[in-house]
């Protein structure tokens, strides 16, 4: 398999492969529309921050995940986190999400970052990888997911 990692602003042109990857699993319907479009479109903010990057294999877009100041959460203290991490099903089980986590690991780290968070609900997954439980958040939405941390 030759994975190759993406910032989505070296691959603008490429919107139309990359969008659906964050918009399509991550959003509760055509309302959020405009929102992920900017979203998308404002990159490398404060602190560097937010960052979308995208998995390429053999040419095709395959998986994504972002760095952001916030999450969408109750915890706007905490930053940067780890967010949208997603492999299409039909390349799932070939550790691409363990290489897009790290990745993201790494690029936290050279963002002079020494804490990295992420809201999830899914357990032992991310605890390979160094991440501890650290609490729960409420979204907009008023569901509540938990906290993990990373020290880096």
């Amino acid at each position: 398999m030759n994975l190759t990692i993406h910032s989505i602003d070296s691959i603008r042109h490429r919107k139309e492969e990359y969008f659906p990857l964050f918009y399509d699993e991550w959003t509760i319907g055509e309302q959020d529309r405009a929102f992920h479009e900017e979203l998308l479109t404002y990159t490398n903010g404060l602190l560097g921050l937010p960052r979308f990057y995208v998995a390429e294999v053999d040419g095709k877009l395959v998986g994504c995940y972002a760095l952001l100041l916030n999450d969408i959460n109750s915890r706007q203290d905490l930053f940067p986190w780890f967010a949208y991490l997603y492999v299409k099903p039909e390349y799932r089980g070939k550790g691409i999400a363990s290489i897009l986590l790290q990745h993201a690991i790494k690029i936290a780290k050279q963002l002079n970052f020494n804490t990295l968070y992420l809201e999830t609900n899914i357990e032992g997954f991310y605890e390979k990888y160094g991440f501890e439980p650290f609490g729960e958040t409420s979204d907009p939405f008023g569901e509540k997911a938990k906290i993990h941390k990373k020290l880096l």
